[in-house]
This record gives C-alpha cells, structure tokens and sequence, in this order.
C-alpha cells in the first residue's frame, strides 16, 4: 500500500522523498488531465474488418488464415473504450501488428491504460520506434488524433519511467510528431 504524502511526514520521511513523490503525484494528476482530450479525439473510430487484439496476438504467433478469422471475430470493433486495461496488457504485443486502421482504433485504449499506470509495458517504443517510418502505423490519424499523441508524448518525456527513453521520445517529437 502506497503511503499519501501526509503519512510520509507523520511517520517522519524526509523532505526530499516528500517532495519528490508529490512531483510525482502531479505528474500523475497532469496526465489523467489528458484523457478527455484523448477520448474526445477517437470518439466515434470503429475497427471495421482490420486488425484488432487477438488478431494481433495470431499474427505474432503466425497463425493460420482460419484461426486469424477466428481471432478476429472474437475482437471489439465498435468501441475501443470497451477494451480493458487487462485485454490490452494480455495482447500487448499486438501494437506491432496493427494495420493503421487497427492502430487508430486501439491507440486511445493503450495511451489511457498507459496515463492511468494500467499498461506495465509503456508506448514510447510503439510511438518513437527509429527503425521505421511512423506513418506505416499512424498515416490514419487526424491532426486532433496526432496532436493529442504528442501531447502524451511531451508528457511522458518528463516521467520518470520514461527516462530511459527520453531521447527517443524527443527525436519523435522533433522529427514526426510535429
């Protein structure tokens, strides 16, 4: 059990992890203030036939044809805030099997998971990866869908648990998602 700030000091933790964990605390606070922006720029995107949750997790373990369709009649299609935090960490490889439809239906799902501290795998390599074009994942997002993924961008560039990646996300920023 995580302890509040007020019990830091009543059980005499110094002022730096005090003031560290409440820097960290409205770090936390900044980025659920993202969210809204996030679900209001993916209202109304549906998946249609392209390639969802378990259809990805088929393609990375090169299922057949058959058990891909199978995969895919068992995926969300309508309403990517149906998808939970538990299905997007279970399937969270599929974020490199996507089509660009499919990313754009399954993005806000994992950025919120992600803001909300639900998805233990983090984005930025999904959102930065160097080894590729981005556009081959994301040429579907509107200027509101791309502006909102650089605002989570700009926000996890000063997490803590995004340290290691801080200079792939800046290059990102500088270089795609302008």
């Amino acid at each position: 059990m995580k302890l509040t700030t007020e019990e830091m000091r009543s059980r005499g933790y110094d002022s730096d992890t005090i003031a560290n964990e409440e820097r960290l605390q409205a770090h936390y606070r900044a980025g659920l203030a993202l969210i809204p922006s996030i679900a209001e720029a993916f209202t109304g995107v549906t998946l249609g036939d392209d390639v969802g949750l378990s259809e990805g997790r088929a393609l990375d373990d090169y299922a057949d044809a058959a058990t891909r369709s199978a995969c895919r009649a068992e995926d969300e299609k309508e309403d990517w805030s149906r998808l939970t935090s538990d299905q997007l960490c279970h399937f969270s490889s599929s974020l490199s099997f996507f089509d660009q439809a499919g990313m754009r239906f399954h993005l806000p799902a994992f950025l919120i998971a992600d803001l909300r501290g639900e998805f233990g795998f983090g984005m930025a390599f999904c959102l930065t990866y160097a080894g590729r074009p981005c556009d081959h994942k994301f040429g579907l997002l509107s200027t509101a869908q791309r502006a909102v993924v650089r605002q989570f961008l700009l926000h996890i560039a000063d997490s803590p648990e995004y340290r290691d990646q801080r200079p792939d996300i800046l290059r990102a920023l500088r270089d795609y998602w302008i």
